[in-house]
């Protein structure tokens, strides 16, 4: 019901797809892709896209990855691993493993640098794309966390600066603007990003 309710208001605010947070907010359906499935259809709506937490265990993502074929989302976007969790190292063979057995479905892993992750300025950023295989692992640009994160580079030159450097690889965006004053809960237009 919570599903058709979110479908619903998202229809009536224009959108054509959802996305959402793996672990909390989809985690009661993430075995049940067929009602989820005949929902979005219903509401004329496309799962647009799934974030997960990046770490080691990889089975975890199985589920995931049926799920998305299921409902016939193709972009997994892997938020930065914590870094009290790991490292760099770690968390590029953990999102090439990830990337690897989602391209096997036809679904593009998309990295997304964060706050809190391993990877969260630009020369981070830059490590880690220098790392990992181009063919493989995509990128993704949040303007808001590129904005808030990159304190490496001038603020009005971040987001623009990742696409410059990135541009190729990026395969999804997600557009958040940001403030120092509201963060990430900053309404589009009222930031730097």
């Amino acid at each position: 019901d919570d599903l058709d309710v979110w479908f619903e208001k998202s229809k009536s605010l224009g959108y054509d797809g959802v996305s959402g947070f793996v672990w909390g907010q989809l985690e009661p359906i993430i075995k049940k892709p067929d009602p989820v499935a005949r929902s979005l259809n219903n509401h004329g709506l496309e799962f647009a896209s799934m974030d997960v937490e990046v770490f080691s265990d990889l089975e975890v993502y199985k589920d995931v990855l049926d799920f998305m074929e299921g409902v016939n989302c193709r972009i997994l976007t892997c938020l930065s691993a914590l870094r009290e969790r790991a490292t760099q190292d770690e968390e590029i063979g953990w999102v090439e493993n990830i990337a690897s057995m989602a391209k096997e479905r036809g679904i593009l892993t998309c990295y997304h640098p964060r706050t809190m992750g391993v990877t969260k300025t630009f020369a981070e950023s830059t490590r880690f794309f220098a790392r990992t295989d181009p063919n493989l692992v995509y990128a993704c640009l949040e303007c808001g966390h590129s904005t808030q994160d990159f304190e490496d580079l001038q603020l009005k030159e971040r987001s623009t600066t990742y696409v410059d450097a990135f541009g190729e690889r990026i395969r999804f965006v997600e557009a958040k603007d940001w403030n120092a004053e509201t963060e990430l809960n900053t309404p589009a237009g009222e930031g730097s990003s």
